[in-house]
């Protein structure tokens, strides 16, 4: 099983969870924090202001880690693909005021 390392970005302003909707084909239209798989060679600093970037357009400053959390995945959605998740927990605050969030 191979193991793959995933950063997850969590952003609250005002009292509000940012939260975007999935569009994979496993998991689509449910709820989930901004995440993704860090690119090869990248560090998870930059794997987390990138992904908040792509998933929200959001500009983000990193403001310190939430922590770890690892789990097996692949399973029903991906059974040919099995692989061992190390979700890497990301506090950040945007860096410019944006309207609806």
């Amino acid at each position: 099983m191979k193991i793959v390392p995933v950063v997850s970005v969590y952003v609250i302003k005002d009292g509000k969870l940012l939260m975007v909707q999935e569009n994979q084909p496993h998991c689509r239209g449910k709820w989930n924090l901004p995440a993704g798989h860090l690119d090869q060679n990248e560090n998870m600093f930059d794997a987390a202001i990138r992904e908040a970037k792509e998933e929200t357009g959001l500009d983000v400053k990193l403001t310190g880690f939430l922590g770890v959390q690892n789990c097996a995945h692949g399973g029903d959605e991906n059974p040919s693909n099995p692989a061992h998740l190390i979700l890497i927990v990301a506090n950040c605050v945007h860096k410019a005021k944006y309207k609806g969030f």
